[in-house]
């Protein structure tokens, strides 16, 4: 079965860690197997609040025995994906002299040379450098190449790159809970860097456009320019804040207010029956709530949802005013499925192209596990380029990223 082959990849989410054992086989992704495993205390935008406890969450994934599937295995050495949380993103050039003058072509040896450069840079904020993501290499002679030009003769190797980095006490907490909950950590990557990868592979048609990833608490949103991610911020709301306004309106617990979201969201078919679909104790009495009462609830959180997605946006293309209507929109997420959502978004963002991408991953979703299929793919891309992501430390000769957005 591969077994040698097999690849696993754990993400770290807001409220939840996702496992996914699987590999490449004709730059297909074949799952092996997937699992959700459910936060006993939630992050809190990155925050780890009970590293202990994430450390225990953890190790639940470490030894597998799923009698339903009939799968046994142990996971030892992962590919960690962090939350992209406080991500900057910077770009440099960085050339290194050849060692015997180059005569003996370029090594591997003059690849991490120029590659350690920027990890002796430092970031700004106490920021740690995670990822470092080739634009090109260039020889003597001016030619550049995606991919490390190894035996070719030239004296020195530049290196031109984007440069991601996550806040260093984020990375440390959930870095250590992992470790000891007796993972080894082979490679570090981040969500929304997997993501765009993923997208890649599937060829979806634009390259230029707004990627929203809808999470349980939060949404992570950033700018992609030329299948390369050059900006991101978060904001506060995400597919809990629903069920929460469904959980405090109706008076019921959070799993029935769950599957009120689910089942219903909002309900646009014109039913003149409008059944009760739910009862809450209120003020001493029983109160009867229907379709409508939901549909009030489920409106008004998407308007607010419109509203902070349009100033996250905003805030984003600051600098790019006229794209801000023009640029493709890509939703991710489970609460992307509401119904009602799409609905929703169509009209308040009616000059912007939208796409609800499905994936066309046998056994793992797009919305759940787009960003580890990614992983898998980026993680490829990079030890092809003998990029070693686990870096220590940017900035002096780091530039903020800017976008061209000609497709």
């Amino acid at each position: 079965m591969y077994m040698d082959k097999w690849t696993s990849v754990l993400e770290i989410k807001s409220n939840s860690a996702h496992l996914l054992i699987g590999y490449l086989l004709n730059d297909k992704i074949k799952v092996v197997y997937r699992k959700r495993k459910k936060l006993t205390t939630p992050l809190s935008s990155g925050d780890v609040l009970d590293a202990g406890q994430l450390s225990n969450d953890l190790h639940e994934l470490v030894n597998i025995d799923d009698k339903e599937l009939n799968f046994k295995y142990h996971v030892k050495d992962i590919i960690l994906v962090l939350p992209p949380f406080g991500l900057e993103v910077y770009h440099s050039t960085k050339t290194t002299n050849c060692i015997d003058d180059g005569s003996k072509g370029i090594s591997t040896i003059d690849v991490k040379n120029v590659k350690s450069l920027f990890n002796n840079e430092i970031v700004p904020g106490g920021s740690k450098i995670v990822n470092i993501i080739p634009n090109y290499y260039q020889t003597d002679d001016g030619l550049q190449s995606l991919k490390a030009p190894y035996e070719k003769v030239s004296r020195r190797l530049t290196l031109d790159a984007n440069v991601f980095s996550l806040p260093y006490k984020m990375i440390d907490d959930i870095t250590r809970a992992t470790l000891n909950a007796d993972f080894n950590i082979k490679d570090t990557l981040i969500n929304s860097l997997c993501i765009v990868r993923y997208l890649k592979a599937l060829k979806f048609e634009h390259q230029n456009y707004i990627l929203v990833d809808i999470g349980s608490n939060n949404t992570i949103i950033s700018i992609v320019v030329k299948n390369k991610l050059v900006s991101s911020t978060h904001n506060i709301l995400g597919g809990d804040n629903l069920t929460k306004d469904i959980q405090n309106e109706f008076n019921i617990d959070f799993d029935n207010a769950e599957i009120l979201k689910k089942t219903f969201g909002f309900d646009s078919s014109n039913n003149t029956f409008n059944a009760t679909i739910s009862k809450g104790l209120k003020e001493g009495n029983y109160t009867k709530y229907n379709k409508n009462d939901l549909n009030k609830i489920v409106n008004s959180y998407l308007n607010d949802y419109s509203e902070h997605l349009h100033n996250s946006i905003n805030f984003l293309l600051k600098d790019f005013q006229d794209r801000i209507n023009t640029l493709p929109i890509v939703f991710k997420g489970n609460t992307s499925k509401l119904n009602g959502f799409k609905e929703s978004m169509i009209r308040n963002f009616p000059s912007n192209d939208l796409y609800f991408i499905k994936g066309n991953t046998v056994g793992a979703s797009f919305d759940e596990y787009g960003s580890l299929l990614g992983a898998i793919y980026l993680n490829k891309d990079l030890n092809d380029n003998n990029i070693n992501r686990n870096s220590t430390n940017i900035n002096s000769s780091l530039k903020r990223m800017e976008g061209d957005y000609n497709e």
